[in-house]
């Protein structure tokens, strides 16, 4: 009697382990499963993003190029060969691109450091405005606008309007330095004005490269 109980006991514990021992195996696929989805989404939110060209005067759209994806807009950027490089320090390049800084009296200020030779903005009011000019109808562009917030923020976000109006949202996760990405589509060889806006941010520079 007593080694059958011993007997019964044992195999109470053995089947215990055994549901434990499943219980750990979902717990850490499922712990896996939401790191996969979070490294999507984190991958997600640096993604390039693609602005089309503006409406031509005949109604047709201008397409946006072919999406680059993030490994290959880094192997154009580390080239460094800039069609215009923008910054505070720097808001024209003669024909290629410019960079103005509209500040809202109303709600907030900003400053421009010519020491740092970053601009604060402090309002969601103020813009950044982004001008690219083609050096010939059906170029390409790969923007890097290099933008900081003030820490994490719920609900908060850089937000870019393209030429047609287009919007296009990277969220302000934390206050590190973020490189905006983004491809501009040409159609003719016209300023193409884009608008940067967000919650309280520091700007440092917008590199503008040429697609080959």
């Amino acid at each position: 009697m007593k080694l059958g109980n011993i007997s019964v006991l044992a195999l109470i514990a053995l089947l215990g382990v055994g549901s434990l021992s499943t219980g750990l195996l979902h717990a850490q696929h499922g712990s896996n499963k939401q790191q996969k989805q979070s490294g999507l989404q984190g991958t997600g939110d640096d993604r390039v993003r693609a602005f089309r060209g503006r409406h031509r005067k005949n109604g047709q759209e201008v397409q946006p190029a072919t999406e680059m994806t993030w490994s290959q807009a880094q192997q154009l950027l580390q080239i460094k060969t800039y069609y215009a490089a923008l910054s505070p320090r720097q808001i024209y390049v003669e024909g290629k691109g410019y960079l103005s800084f509209v500040f809202s009296p109303n709600y907030g200020s900003g400053e421009i450091n010519g020491r740092t030779g970053n601009a604060r903005l402090n309002s969601i009011s103020s813009i950044v405005e982004i001008g690219i000019k083609p050096s010939s109808p059906g170029k390409s562009y790969l923007a890097d606008c290099t933008v900081k917030g003030r820490g994490p923020c719920a609900g908060c976000y850089f937000r870019i309007t393209g030429p047609d109006g287009q919007s296009e949202l990277w969220p302000v996760q934390d206050s590190e330095w973020k490189h905006l990405l983004f491809t501009v589509s040409a159609g003719d060889t016209d300023w193409y004005t884009l608008k940067l806006l967000g919650p309280e941010f520091t700007f440092k520079s917008c590199n503008i490269t040429e697609v080959p």
